[in-house]
């Protein structure tokens, strides 16, 4: 079965080779597609589009709808998912959850007042971990999505602009404070672990095995 083989030039042509083996000698037939119609279009498994129009083998385009959306009373500055719940740090008005769900119609089931800005906000077991601008690391009962309460906090060192966690820490990007660690083993009294200032501004931080990636501004 031949298979063709397609590029995006203006001129696109398949070419098949069937080598026929005899005692004798070898016969090459060769078979041109010009991809002007469907005729040896393998329609059941082929994924590219055979534009017969134009006489070339394309790339579907790669359409993006929206499936649905709910609007947060603050502004929305970061989002983490866990289960049939989108955690969103909204600002001033702190920590929205958001139940997705029915993807075509989230809706708000819960929230917590932070006090302060929520910037960034991850999620571990039951409790949400919230980075709070103005103040700090806050810690918020997700159990019941519908009426969180909260736990600890902390305030540290600079402004609190991203959050991850990882086992009983919670690590801080908390702007001219560089990288704050927060031990978050009890819920309810959280203690300062560590911390690194970078050269720069950090905004943001990723975890991967032992090592912590910090978004530094300049």
């Amino acid at each position: 079965m031949c298979k063709p083989f397609a590029n995006h030039g203006p001129a696109v042509y398949a070419v098949c080779l069937l080598l026929c083996f005899t005692s004798a000698r070898a016969f090459v037939r060769s078979y041109e597609e010009d991809f002007s119609s469907l005729e040896f279009c393998d329609t059941s498994y082929t994924t590219a589009w055979w534009d017969t129009l134009a006489g070339e083998v394309k790339l579907r385009p790669f359409e993006i709808a929206r499936a649905g959306s709910v609007d947060t009373p603050g502004y929305a500055r970061n989002i983490v998912l866990s289960g049939n719940y989108a955690y969103v740090a909204d600002d001033v008005i702190g920590l929205q959850i958001i139940d997705i769900s029915d993807p075509a119609n989230p809706y708000i089931a819960g929230y917590y007042n932070t006090s302060g800005t929520a910037y960034d906000v991850a999620v571990t077991g039951d409790y949400a971990c919230v980075a709070d601008y103005d103040q700090g690391l806050r810690l918020v009962n997700i159990t019941n999505p519908t009426g969180p309460t909260p736990l600890g906090g902390i305030a540290v060192y600079g402004d609190c602009y991203g959050v991850a966690v990882a086992g009983d820490y919670a690590y801080m990007a908390s702007y001219s404070g560089g990288l704050r660690v927060v031990n978050i083993s009890n819920p309810l009294v959280l203690s300062h672990a560590g911390g690194l200032i970078t050269p720069g501004y950090a905004y943001d931080v990723a975890l991967c095995g032992d090592y912590a990636y910090v978004a530094d501004y300049d």
